[in-house]
């Protein structure tokens, strides 16, 4: 005797969906698992960030505090935020960013916007996006690693 074609079918059904079920977690575990490998390995430590190389200006101070003069590779000196020019800043974050401070450090619309003109229309790096990029990249690598360097920013 044959077997119900509705119990078949329901049977089927039954099985595509823990297929499906099967396939998201195993997504979502190979996202995780990519995560923190490009989080653990890939990236540099937390130490560099915190602590950069700064090439500023070598002093030569008297033994009043004056300074009697510098020795640098590039003439640099540490400005605290305070100090720099609020139109500076703003004109930073109008060419470079101009949603800098609405987002985490990703602009998820300039990141569609990006993708979807394929960068004709803007790019999508954020002022965040492009001091990690000066701090963990090459200086001008293939296209397929800018890509890979983009989701390590």
């Amino acid at each position: 005797m044959a077997k119900p074609i509705v119990s078949q079918t329901a049977s089927f059904g039954k099985k595509f969906v823990r297929y499906i079920k099967i396939g998201l977690l195993g997504g979502i575990a190979l996202a995780v698992i990519l995560f923190f490998y490009i989080s653990k390995v890939l990236l540099p430590d937390t130490e560099e960030l915190e602590n950069p190389k700064y090439e500023i200006a070598s002093q030569f101070l008297s033994s009043d505090g004056k300074v009697l003069g510098k020795v640098f590779k590039y003439n640099r000196e540490w400005l605290n935020y305070e100090e720099i020019n609020p139109v500076l800043v703003d004109a930073l974050v109008a060419t470079e960013d101009e949603r800098f401070f609405s987002h985490s450090g990703i602009d998820l619309r300039g990141t569609a916007r990006a993708i979807v003109f394929m960068g004709k229309r803007g790019g999508a790096s954020t002022i965040t996006q492009q001091l990690a990029k000066l701090f963990f990249t090459e200086r001008s690598p293939s296209f397929l690693r800018r890509v890979w360097q983009k989701m390590k920013e």
